[in-house]
């Protein structure tokens, strides 16, 4: 989508590649719902700002978006295309070289540079990104990275996010554990970027003096099988926790799985599962 200015965007389109495919970076399935309606919705939004004079006067946004298919590889691949585009673009106007008329051949045509990119969704491959983009100087802005590591302004200096960091999650659900005054957790998650259990967790154990609370810590690995959940599944089913913290981050089909492992004992048992979106 052509414009004045071009925002970069990095969307999972894609899902991530199989084990065999990582190698040659060749993405997954499409994602229907969560990755094609993030392109229609950027889309969208430009129409609309383009279509209000009132926005940006005289000043048109396009957007330039590419697949990061969830995965590390993929979203550095196509983040290197940005700069790659960019660089060129400032190059030829360094040496005088003018653009091709749109009705050139489309190989001919110099690219604007990007002023920004939108995303990646994960807060691992965002983390990735960012390394690579503040190494030029290009904002980044994410969606829903919440890892607690992106606070950090002095690592990752031209990154900004719209979402809130994993350190309130946290608080709200020790807030709710203090408030019911359970003492025994059992809290589930999986390995990555996302640090709001382990914050929790180490919250929870400063409490117990306190509260006498005991926290019972199931970390999954991202590609978890049913296997390994229903493991997790029978421990906790002996251990009878009051309280349960769900968090299956970039892996939701083991959050589904997890949670279908588990759904007769929760009920039978009274337990209460608190999950963390």
């Amino acid at each position: 989508m052509d414009g004045d200015v071009i925002i970069g965007a990095l969307f999972s389109v894609h899902h991530q590649p199989t084990a065999e495919k990582v190698p040659e970076r060749k993405c997954g399935e499409v994602r229907e719902q969560y990755g094609i309606q993030r392109v229609e919705a950027m889309f969208h939004t430009l129409d609309t700002i383009n279509a209000d004079p009132s926005l940006l006067p005289n000043i048109s946004l396009g957007t330039e978006i590419r697949d990061s298919c969830w995965h590390t590889s993929v979203a550095l691949e196509q983040s290197i295309e940005f700069i790659r585009d960019s660089l060129i673009s400032l190059r030829d106007d360094k040496d005088g070289v003018p653009r091709c008329a749109d009705s050139g051949p489309s190989h001919a045509r110099a690219k604007k540079p990007i002023v920004g990119v939108i995303g990646p969704g994960s807060s691992s491959v965002a983390i990735q990104v960012q390394n690579l983009l503040q190494l030029f100087d290009i904002p980044q802005i994410a969606y829903s990275a919440t890892s607690i590591d992106l606070s950090d302004k002095t690592l990752y200096k031209y990154f900004m996010r719209v979402v809130p960091s994993d350190i309130l999650q946290a608080r709200a659900m020790l807030d709710i554990v203090k408030r019911y005054n359970w003492t025994y957790v059992s809290a589930v998650h999986t390995d990555g970027k996302y640090k709001a259990y382990q914050v929790a967790i180490q919250y929870s154990r400063i409490l117990v003096s306190s509260q006498q609370m005991f926290v019972c810590d199931f970390r999954i690995p991202r590609a978890a099988d049913f296997g390994s959940l229903r493991w997790v599944v029978r421990i906790m089913r002996t251990s009878r926790p009051l309280l349960t913290l769900r968090r299956c981050g970039l892996k939701w089909e083991s959050s589904e799985a997890l949670a279908n492992s588990a759904d007769s004992d929760i009920v039978t048992s009274a337990k209460t599962w608190l999950k963390e979106i």
